[in-house]
C-alpha cells in the first residue's frame, strides 16, 4: 500500500532534508524522494511505498514512521523531525465476487380503479452469479380494484432455478400429469428436485379464479433412464383435491418410453377415490416420424372419475408428409364426447373434425374439412355438420 507524509521547512533559511522511513511489516519502506531541499515557508509531499508479505492473514496492523534529518545542523534539536501513522492493513480478493445484476422493469400505470388495470408492474429475471446456473425469476402486479370480466388478473410469482432444483412461489399452474392435473391457476408453493435417475417434488396451492375455497396437493416421483438410444421414465403421481365437483384423491402412473426412431410413447392410467366412488381414467400419446410426421392421442375417463376427463373422451390426430420438396400433405381429425350424467336437459355433446389439406412450395394451400355436432338428450337429439373447401 502507500501512504503519504507532509514535510515542511518552517525556518528562515534554506534547508536540505534527509528522509528515512521505518515499518513494522516492510523492513526497507521505498521513500521517493529521500532527499529534498525546502525553501523557507515551502512544504512537499512525501510518499511511500509499504510492501506487506504474502501470508493467508487478511487483516494485520502497521506502524509507520518518518523520520526528517536536516544536514549541517548537528546539535540543533529542532532541525529533527519526526511523524507517524497506524495503518489497518487488509489484504485484497485475488477474485472479484462474481455477482451478476439481475434486470428488472418497472412499470406504472395512471389509472381509475375501475378499468381493471394493476397501478404498477414488476417483470425481471436473469442469473444470480456470473459463474453459476442460478436463475431468478419474478412478476409482481399491484392490485387492480374493481373486478372486471376484461381486467387484469393479479399476478405474483417468484421462481428459482437451478441445475438440481426449481422452486415457485405465487400464482403458477401446477400439472403433474394429463389425469391427475387440472390446469387452473392457483396461489401456492412448490419445489421440483431433478438428478440422473430419480426426480420428484411436489405442490400444495389454492385455486384462485374457481368458486369456493377450493385447494390442491400432490406429490410426485420418477425414474428417468437410458439405455444407448433407447430411453425409458417412469413416474408415479397422487393428488388430493378439497372442494368442488373434482374434489377426490388420484393416483397415477406414467410411462414415456423414447426409441432410436424419434418416436415417443407416452402412456398413463389413474384411478380415482371421492365421495361419488371410485374411478378410473387413461390416456396414450404416440408421436413421432421425420419425413412422415405423426401425432395420434386418446384421453378418456368414467363417470366417477374425479379429474378433468371424467364423463369425456377425446381422440385426436395429426399427419403430415413431405412428399417432395416442393410438396406437403397434411390431415388432422378429432373427436370429443362428454356426458352430463345428472343432467336432464343435456345428457350428451359430441364433436367432430376432420382436415385434409396440400400445401405447394409453402405459398398455396388447398384444404377440405368436415365439422359436426351432436346435441341431445334421452327425450331430444340435435345433429348438425358443415362442409367447406378453402385455397389461400
Amino acid at each position: 500500500y502507500e501512504l503519504s507524509f507532509r514535510l515542511k521547512n518552517r525556518g528562515n533559511g534554506l534547508a536540505n532534508v534527509h528522509v528515512s522511513a521505518q515499518s513494522a511489516l516492510d523492513s526497507s519502506p521505498v521513500i521517493d524522494r529521500p532527499a529534498i531541499q525546502l525553501r523557507p515557508d515551502q512544504a512537499a509531499t512525501i510518499n511511500l511505498r509499504i510492501d506487506t508479505p504474502a501470508s493467508g492473514v487478511h487483516r494485520s496492523d502497521d506502524i509507520v514512521q518518518v523520520s526528517a534529518t536536516e544536514e549541517n545542523a548537528v546539535g540543533d534539536s529542532s532541525a529533527n523531525a519526526s511523524a507517524s501513522a497506524r495503518v489497518l492493513v487488509l489484504q485484497s480478493s485475488t477474485e472479484a465476487e462474481p455477482l451478476a445484476t439481475v434486470p428488472a422493469k418497472l412499470g406504472l400505470r395512471a389509472a381509475t380503479r375501475g378499468t381493471g388495470l394493476s397501478p404498477f408492474e414488476l417483470v425481471g429475471g436473469g442469473l444470480l452469479r456470473a459463474d453459476r446456473e442460478e436463475r431468478v425469476e419474478f412478476v409482481f402486479h399491484g392490485r387492480s380494484g374493481l373486478n372486471s370480466p376484461f381486467g387484469e388478473e393479479r399476478e405474483n410469482r417468484f421462481q428459482l432455478t437451478a441445475p438440481g432444483y426449481r422452486v415457485r412461489l405465487g400464482d403458477n399452474v401446477f400439472l403433474p400429469s394429463t389425469l391427475t392435473g387440472i390446469g387452473q391457476s392457483g396461489f401456492g408453493g412448490g419445489l421440483d428436485l431433478t438428478g440422473g435417475l430419480f426426480s420428484g417434488g411436489g405442490y400444495a396451492q389454492r385455486f384462485r379464479y374457481m368458486p369456493g375455497n377450493q385447494s390442491e396437493r400432490a406429490a410426485y416421483a420418477a425414474i428417468d433412464r437410458s439405455i444407448g438410444s433407447f430411453g425409458y421414465r417412469l413416474g408415479f403421481n397422487a393428488v388430493d383435491r378439497s372442494g368442488g365437483p373434482l374434489a377426490g384423491s388420484v393416483l397415477s402412473s406414467e410411462l414415456r418410453m423414447r426409441s432410436p426412431g424419434n418416436s415417443v410413447l407416452d402412456a398413463e392410467i389413474a384411478r380415482s377415490s371421492a365421495e361419488s366412488g371410485h374411478g378410473f381414467a387413461n390416456s396414450i400419446r404416440l408421436m413421432g416420424g421425420q419425413s412422415f410426421r405423426f401425432d395420434l392421442g386418446h384421453v378418456a375417463g368414467d363417470s366417477a372419475f374425479a379429474g378433468p376427463s371424467r364423463n369425456a373422451q377425446n381422440d385426436y390426430g395429426a399427419f403430415s408428409l413431405q412428399a417432395s420438396k416442393s410438396v406437403q400433405v397434411n390431415a388432422t381429425f378429432s373427436r370429443s364426447r362428454f356426458a352430463a350424467a345428472f343432467d336432464s336437459a343435456l345428457s350428451h355433446q359430441q364433436f367432430a373434425s376432420a382436415i385434409v389439406g396440400v400445401t405447394y412450395a409453402e405459398r398455396l394451400t388447398l384444404e377440405y374439412a368436415g365439422i359436426g355436432r351432436s346435441l341431445g338428450s334421452a327425450r331430444w337429439r340435435l345433429d348438425e355438420t358443415q362442409r367447406y373447401a378453402k385455397a389461400r
